[in-house]
């Protein structure tokens, strides 16, 4: 039954968030926590393509790692307006950093509460026609956001085409980010004592 379908998704997306909880402890560096961190949120969120950005002290987001092959994009998202201070919510990523909360988009060809040219000039460029996302927050335990997660076009398991972000699978992801935001505290606490 769909019931019992939908019983065994949940179950297997729970059994990988504490396979990657327990990868995520034994990450060695902070590369290949990054990637565990991406990897494992693709896998849970059925999802095309995977971005990780994080938090730089210049006060911008930087691209930190793509499961896309091409290279990353040098130039970073500013938090703040260098000329006003003003926060920029204009990029899903920013709004998110800046706002803590994720930001779950059913289809971007006709969502207009935010600025998603980025995310269509990425589709050009990249051929990956994006039309679901989820921008999901790493915050720290002091509630500082460290990161942002952004997943493209979850998948359907019977068709392969993208549809929306249920919100059982943002809970995983959330759940997921919440892991890797401690990894990342952790080793940070651990190189400083170093």
């Amino acid at each position: 039954s769909a019931m019992t379908k939908g019983l065994g998704e949940a179950r297997a997306k729970l059994a990988r968030l504490v396979d990657n909880g327990i990868a995520l402890g034994r990450a060695q560096t902070r590369e290949l926590l990054l990637r565990r961190t991406l990897e494992g949120a693709r896998e849970i969120a059925r999802c095309q393509a995977a971005t990780l950005f994080l938090v730089s002290d210049r006060d911008t987001l930087a691209f930190g790692l793509r499961t896309q092959t091409d290279p990353l994009p040098m130039h970073e998202l500013p938090l703040h307006d260098p000329l006003t201070g003003e926060p920029c919510h204009s990029y899903v990523a920013t709004h998110v950093a800046l706002t803590g909360k994720s930001v779950v988009i059913d289809d971007v060809r006709t969502y207009t509460a935010l600025d998603l040219s980025g995310t269509r000039r990425f589709s050009e460029a990249s051929g990956l026609q994006v039309v679901s996302m989820l921008n999901v927050p790493l915050r720290a335990d002091d509630g500082q956001v460290m990161g942002v997660m952004q997943l493209l076009n979850c998948l359907d398991t019977a068709t392969g085409e993208p549809i929306p972000f249920d919100s059982e699978t943002v809970g995983f992801v959330e759940a997921l980010a919440a892991q890797a935001a401690v990894a990342f505290e952790n080793k940070n606490l651990l190189e400083a004592q170093l």
